[in-house]
């Protein structure tokens, strides 16, 4: 067994479903069978809206994947009512009704936000701050170009299941889910997306 076999393997995907998922509902082209058929499984990722209406966070999934065509049945299989989410701090997220006008949101835009947020919650704002911070986002972005190769350690840090905020921010790269999603079709004999979600239920 090579050493890519060795990483990447079923026990690997069912080990880490969570994130797998993650990743596979924010760039896969699901069609409409089987957004029905795995609806209960898929990640329909989130955007939170803390009480006063400022954006602060972001979660991967279906709403950020510009390879899904949003019918209206899909949309009404998938939307969700109004809600509040309890913060650590006593306030509160709002979960509004998703406005599939403005599906898909934009991954780049979500990378660039949250990183700008969670940074500023982190550091003051010195000129290091600043540096410290521009040097994350072109990294950031550095790594969605399709010349950015990541090491195999570096796909399994990502695909892992793990609450660690930058690699969960990570699953926004489109191009760390297309050499994943390269590395498990020559890996894994037979492997198809189906099998897992089936695999995974």
């Amino acid at each position: 067994m090579n050493q890519t076999q060795d990483k990447f393997n079923w026990h690997f995907l069912i080990e880490n479903k969570e994130a797998v998922l993650s990743i596979f509902s924010t760039h896969y082209p699901f069609n409409s069978s089987q957004l029905i058929k795995f609806k209960n499984l898929l990640h329909l990722g989130q955007t939170y809206e803390i009480s006063n209406g400022y954006e602060l966070w972001y979660k991967p999934g279906l709403i950020f994947n510009d390879n899904i065509n949003w019918t209206k049945y899909i949309q009404n299989l998938f939307q969700r009512p109004k809600s509040e989410v309890p913060m650590y701090d006593g306030g509160c997220y709002i979960l509004e009704p998703l406005d599939f006008s403005k599906i898909p949101y934009s991954r780049i835009e979500a990378l660039t936000d949250d990183n700008d947020i969670f940074l500023a919650k982190q550091t003051d704002c010195s000129e290091d701050a600043e540096t410290f911070y521009e040097v994350m986002i072109k990294e950031t972005l550095l790594r969605h170009t399709a010349s950015y190769r990541y090491s195999l350690s570096e796909i399994k840090s990502y695909v892992s299941n793990t609450g660690d905020h930058s690699l969960i921010m990570e699953r926004f790269n489109r191009n760390l889910f297309l050499q994943f999603y390269d590395i498990l079709l020559l890996v894994i004999p037979n492997y198809t997306v189906d099998i897992m979600l089936e695999r995974f239920k």
